[in-house]
């Protein structure tokens, strides 16, 4: 998966429904081949690259505080507005999470929101264990989290 730039230009004359992210005040601009498609995001940091995975038949993106799915047949299956900045997207188990600043998502196969959890600290790892996720955080305490 490569993300290629384009113009403000080039996003603005894409597909509407293949603009699967879009920032309201954005600075840059990528297009990403998705199975027989390209889409096309937009988002504001400089300094800040989309995060990108390829996770059970689908490709999912996310950047600033926005996260999208779509299908190799250009279906956005889950795209979801976050309360917090993006941090990873990391399989764990039969579920995806999506680790953000405060808090962590879990989506299930089916692309339906498994759990929310507030963390107390920006996370660093997550992991999987006994049936429960079990996340580091910046400062090096775990936590210990039902599914």
């Amino acid at each position: 998966m490569q993300l290629v730039k384009i113009s403000a230009q080039e996003f603005e004359r894409w597909q509407p429904s293949l603009r699967v992210i879009s920032h309201s005040h954005p600075r840059r601009f990528a297009s990403l081949h998705v199975g027989d498609m390209s889409i096309a995001l937009s988002w504001q940091s400089d300094l800040v690259e989309p995060t990108m995975l390829r996770w059970k038949g689908a490709t999912w993106v996310g950047i600033d505080q926005r996260v999208a799915c779509v299908t190799d047949q250009g279906e956005i299956v889950f795209s979801l507005g976050l309360g917090s900045r993006l941090l990873d997207l990391k399989p764990v188990s039969a579920y995806l999470v999506i680790m953000c600043d405060d808090t962590l998502l879990s989506v299930n196969e089916d692309h339906s929101i498994r759990a929310i959890h507030r963390l107390g600290d920006i996370p660093s790892d997550v992991a999987f264990l006994d049936g429960r996720l079990v996340v580091t955080t910046a400062d090096g305490a775990t936590q210990l989290l039902d599914t």
